[in-house]
């Protein structure tokens, strides 16, 4: 877990402890080593700083019936992250206390251009 001050806003970028991991590429590197840099890369990337905080601040005020989590899904290059393979597949929620990561994925081709193949 670590805590981001943005906008006056203080949350938190957690990958809960039992996250779902898949990988289509070799990886060598443990679920805690792969938990440890998408936190890192999360909290150093600005839009994502910027997204989370507005996100985190609007439930936070939101009257408790409206109370909802926004939830994300996010494909990134792995490089970036400094991870094996060529995307990241990221998905997760926002509620008032910070963004929560339920699922890492490790993807050889991008989504997007896997379905253009099938078809």
């Amino acid at each position: 877990m670590k805590k981001i001050t943005f906008a006056s806003v203080t949350f938190a970028v957690t990958v809960v402890n039992h996250y779902s991991f898949r990988s289509e590429v070799a990886c060598g590197y443990g679920k805690d080593v792969i938990a440890y840099a998408t936190e890192r890369f999360l909290c150093r990337f600005g839009k994502f700083k910027h997204i989370f905080a507005r996100e985190c601040w609007k439930a936070r005020v939101a009257e408790r019936k409206r109370r909802t989590k926004y939830s994300f899904e996010y494909i990134v290059p792995a490089s970036l992250m400094e991870l094996p393979g060529n995307w990241v597949r990221l998905k997760g929620k926002v509620d008032g206390n910070g963004a929560n990561i339920y699922s890492i994925e490790l993807l050889k081709i991008h989504p997007v251009l896997k379905k253009e193949s099938l078809e």
